[in-house]
C-alpha cells in the first residue's frame, strides 16, 4: 500500500509538470562581490612583501633640481646618457627637477638591501650633466644627503636666484642710471671728462656679473667648451661683446689711448647693455624656478 501511494504521488507530479511546460532555465551563477573580500586583512602583508622585494625592481632614488636645462631635445639626450651610464632617471623639464637611481644587475632576492647611491655616484652623474651645460642642486648644505626633500631643494634654489636678482638690481641699475646721467653731471661728452664715471660704471657692472650672474656665466662657459647650444651661451656672448671691449677702452684712457667708441662725439661704452642683459637673464631664471616650486 505504501508503494502504491508513492507511485501515485510521482505520477501526479509528472502530470503537473507536463501541464505547466518545461522547467525554466536555471539562473546563472553569480560570484560573490570582490568588495566583500577582506583585502584589508592582507594589506600589511602585501606592504611588507613590496618593501622587502623592492631591491629586485627599483633602487633608492635621489631628487635634484636642474639649472640651465631649457631644451627638450637636450633633456632627452641627457636622460639617455645617464641610462647608458647605469642610472635610472626621470626628468621634469617644466618642474626643473628630476630623480636618479642606481640599478645593479645582481641576482637579488627578497630581503636584499637596495642599491644605494653614494656621493661618488652622484659626482659621476653630475659630471655627465655638466657635459650638457647643466648643473643641479642635490643638497641644501655642504654635506650630501640621499634623502633630501625635493621641495626643500626647490626653495633653496629659488632663494639663491632671488638673492642674485636683487644683486643685479642693486648694482646694475645704478650703472645704467650713471651711464645716461654722467654726461650731464660732467657737463661734457669728452672722453677725458667722463673717464671717472665710466670707471665707476665698469666696476659696478663687473661686480654685478660676478656676484649675480656667476651661474649664467658658468653654464655659458660649459656650453662653449662642450659645444652645446643653450640660452646662457647667448647671454654670455652679449656680455663678452659689450663688456670686454668697453672695459679695455676705459682702462686705456689711463695710458692716453683714445677709446674706440670716441669716434662719435656722443659715443659711450656699452656697460649698460651688459647690465640689462644680465638683469633679464637672472630675473628669468628666478621666475622659472619660482613657478616650478
Amino acid at each position: 500500500m505504501k508503494c502504491h501511494a508513492e507511485m501515485r504521488q510521482v505520477n501526479r507530479i509528472g502530470r503537473s509538470w507536463s501541464r505547466s511546460g518545461p522547467a525554466p532555465d536555471p539562473q546563472p551563477f553569480v560570484a560573490p562581490s570582490l568588495r566583500r573580500f577582506p583585502f584589508a586583512s592582507i594589506a600589511p602583508f602585501l606592504a611588507l612583501v613590496r618593501q622587502r622585494c623592492s631591491a629586485v625592481f627599483v633602487s633608492d632614488r635621489i631628487h635634484f633640481v636642474l639649472d640651465g636645462l631649457q631644451d627638450p631635445t637636450l633633456a632627452r639626450a641627457l636622460s639617455r646618457r645617464w641610462a647608458e651610464s647605469g642610472f635610472d632617471n626621470g626628468l621634469d623639464l617644466a618642474g626643473q627637477s628630476g630623480w636618479l637611481a642606481l640599478r645593479r644587475p645582481t641576482q637579488s632576492t627578497c630581503g636584499a638591501e637596495p642599491a644605494q647611491l653614494t656621493e661618488a655616484d652622484v659626482h659621476r652623474a653630475a659630471s655627465i650633466a655638466r657635459s650638457f651645460a647643466v648643473s643641479w642642486c642635490d643638497r641644501t648644505g655642504r654635506t650630501f644627503r640621499a634623502d633630501a626633500d625635493l621641495d626643500d631643494l626647490r626653495q633653496h634654489v629659488t632663494r639663491d636666484y632671488r638673492r642674485r636678482a636683487a644683486l643685479a638690481v642693486m648694482f646694475g641699475l645704478p650703472a645704467v642710471v650713471l651711464h645716461y646721467t654722467a654726461p650731464h653731471l660732467a657737463g661734457s661728452h669728452a672722453a677725458r671728462d667722463l673717464a671717472v664715471p665710466w670707471l665707476f660704471e665698469m666696476l659696478l657692472v663687473g661686480w654685478s656679473c660676478f656676484a649675480a650672474g656667476w651661474p649664467i656665466l658658468w653654464h655659458g662657459a660649459l656650453g662653449l667648451i662642450h659645444r652645446r647650444p643653450c640660452g646662457d651661451l647667448l647671454t654670455v656672448f652679449v656680455i663678452l661683446v659689450s663688456y670686454v671691449p668697453s672695459a679695455v677702452a676705459v682702462m686705456g684712457l689711463a695710458f692716453g689711448v683714445e677709446p674706440w667708441f670716441a669716434a662719435d662725439a656722443t659715443g659711450t661704452p656699452l656697460f649698460h647693455a651688459t647690465a640689462l642683459a644680465l638683469l633679464i637673464a637672472v630675473t628669468q631664471r628666478w621666475t622659472l624656478h619660482r613657478h616650478a616650486a
